[in-house]
Order: C-alpha cells, then sequence, then structure tokens
C-alpha cells in the first residue's frame, strides 16, 4: 500500500499478492482517490472498504508493507490492533470443541489465524480480480 499527493489530489494505491496452486498472483485491488486528510483512522476505513469489496477479511491479511509514514505506520497497526480484538471476543469462552482434530490437537485455523497461503481466496475475488 501506498499514497501520495500530487497536484492537490490524494490517492491510495493497494495491491495484493498470494499464491494459488504453487503460482504468485499480484494483483491491484484498487488505486483510489482520497477526499480526506490523510490520517491513519481515514486510510484504515478506505483500506477496510476495499478489503470488503473484494470479500477479504482483515485477519486474512498475512502483512502489508508500507513507507515510514507516520499514519501508513499507524493505520497498519490500527488494523492489527481491532484484528486481536475482534479474534479476543471470539474467543473469550475458549476455544470451540469444534476445532481439535482427531488427534485432540487444537486446529490453527480455528483459532481465527488466517493466511493466503492457507486459505484460497474465494469465487467472489477471484471474478473481481479477473475482471
Amino acid at each position: 500500500m501506498d499514497c501520495c499527493t500530487r497536484l492537490n489530489r490524494g490517492i491510495i494505491g493497494i495491491n495484493i499478492q498470494y499464491h494459488i496452486k504453487n503460482k504468485l498472483v499480484i494483483r491491484t485491488l484498487a488505486m483510489s482517490n482520497l477526499e480526506e486528510r490523510h490520517t491513519s483512522d481515514y486510510l484504515k476505513s478506505v483500506v477496510l472498504k476495499v478489503l470488503n469489496r473484494y470479500d477479504i477479511r482483515p485477519d486474512q491479511v498475512y502483512s502489508c508493507t508500507v513507507d515510514n509514514g507516520a499514519n501508513m505506520v499507524k493505520m497498519v497497526g490500527l488494523i492489527a490492533e481491532d484484528n486481536e480484538n475482534d479474534a479476543q471476543e471470539h474467543n473469550i469462552g475458549g476455544i470451540d470443541e469444534d476445532s481439535n482434530n482427531e488427534d485432540g490437537d487444537t486446529d490453527v485455523l480455528a483459532n481465527n489465524q488466517y493466511s493466503f497461503e492457507n486459505e484460497i481466496l474465494n469465487d467472489n475475488v477471484q471474478e473481481h480480480l479477473v475482471n
């Protein structure tokens, strides 16, 4: 992700990188106009809106690459913090019994720990990326 301002016009670019069938795929999800100041809260809302458009949950994001701008760094921290809070609220009652496999071991995916490597993007995302 990166944002810039040129001639009083702000833009954020959001790319996605994942692999499918052992092949690396890189796509641009958005080049969005920024209508407000580039605060971390505003950028977070823009990023979450783009992810939502492609049915990508924040907990599916494995990492974010941004420049060292304070607003970008804080935005990633806010998204991660919200994701951790959501995971804690979901797991307040402990681990679900359904999350244990035959050996009684807890599945990592059952604890809301996802990555693009472990979960193929759903058909909606694929349709948006192709079109």
